[in-house]
């Protein structure tokens, strides 16, 4: 198994994020390896899909 050099570490506002950093960071020193963090965010539409005005299947709320 090869070892990693490099850690990609997804980082966004749960509260999990911390324990995620931790973990990240162990590895990286057991592996010397480098981590870079990724800041991730849900935009509106992904949370809200009908925010955007489309209806299931993609007809305007409009026109339901």
């Amino acid at each position: 198994m090869q070892t990693p050099k490099s850690i990609l570490l997804h980082l966004d506002s749960s509260a999990r994020v911390v324990e995620r950093i931790k973990v990240a960071r162990q590895l990286a020193e057991t592996f010397n390896a480098e981590v870079t963090g990724l800041p991730c965010t849900m935009s509106a539409l992904m949370r809200y899909p009908f925010a955007s005005g489309r209806a299931a299947g993609g007809r305007s709320a409009r026109n339901v």
